[in-house]
């Protein structure tokens, strides 16, 4: 079972790491019982995967399960999909390398961000497979564990990092804060914050946005035409990832 949803979130194919139901084939009853009966009554937690609502059939053999992203896996991918979103009325949401969670190499270290991107045609000298903007997603971790995150790629990545983003979701509320993170004279500053939440009405408040990131701090050289320039993850895009995140932690209802 595990070896099937970790190829699964390894996968490069999207609509195979997108895909809602799982069906494993030739599965004994004993691996069923031990794996998700006996697992949790309704779910079966595997790393960022949940597996759902299982259907066995003893007799075939066969076990449909439907599969749901955590709140943290949901985060990283739809950043994703809202900075190509941003980048596409440019004309340049194909221009940037989505690296992901490339494995980096730092002055004395290695790390795997939640997100990485870089252009697609660096400057030269700029580190191969080295993004010059990174998410990093706290769910679980501490705030001293993301602050240690920043520090990292602002000060062992020579320079190539320009921008660090932390997205921080509260396990207990609906409430999300985004951080972007730049370095300035040698030291780490905070240059922006996001705070997302919903009150009792179910309303979403947004204070602090857009996010922006400078155009060339991404693309590493100066807009070139009236239709590029600094990329903006508006209030709506904000509230659409927020809503997302909400609803794998199940505080908004399908």
């Amino acid at each position: 079972m595990n070896q099937e949803f970790q190829r699964r979130a390894q996968s490069s194919d999207p609509i195979e790491k997108w895909s809602e139901w799982v069906l494993f084939t030739d599965l004994d009853e004993e691996t069923f019982t031990r794996d998700f009966l006996n697992s949790t009554k309704e779910t079966h937690r595997i790393d960022d995967w949940t597996a759902k609502c299982p259907s066995y059939d003893s007799s075939l053999r066969l076990l449909l399960t439907k599969i749901c992203l955590s709140p943290h896996e949901v985060a990283s991918r739809l950043f994703e999909t809202l900075l190509s979103t941003a980048l596409r009325p440019m004309g340049l949401d194909r221009a940037i390398r989505l690296l992901g969670t490339t494995r980096v190499y730092g002055t004395s270290g290695r790390k795997e961000p939640d997100g990485s991107w870089a252009p697609h045609r660096p400057p030269r000298g700029h580190p191969k497979n080295m993004p010059t903007v990174v998410l990093e997603v706290a769910l679980s971790e501490t705030q001293s564990k993301l602050s240690s995150d920043v520090r990292f790629w602002l000060n062992q990545s020579h320079g190539a990092v320009k921008v660090v983003l932390t997205l921080a979701i509260n396990r207990k509320g609906p409430q999300i804060t985004l951080e972007k993170w730049e370095l300035r004279n040698d030291r780490q500053h905070r240059t922006g914050r996001v705070d997302i939440s919903m009150g009792n009405n179910k309303r979403i408040r947004v204070e602090g946005g857009p996010l922006v990131i400078e155009f060339e701090k991404l693309f590493l050289r100066p807009a070139e035409d009236a239709r590029e320039g600094d990329i903006t993850i508006d209030t709506d895009m904000l509230e659409e990832l927020a809503t997302e995140i909400w609803k794998e932690q199940e505080f908004v209802e399908e």
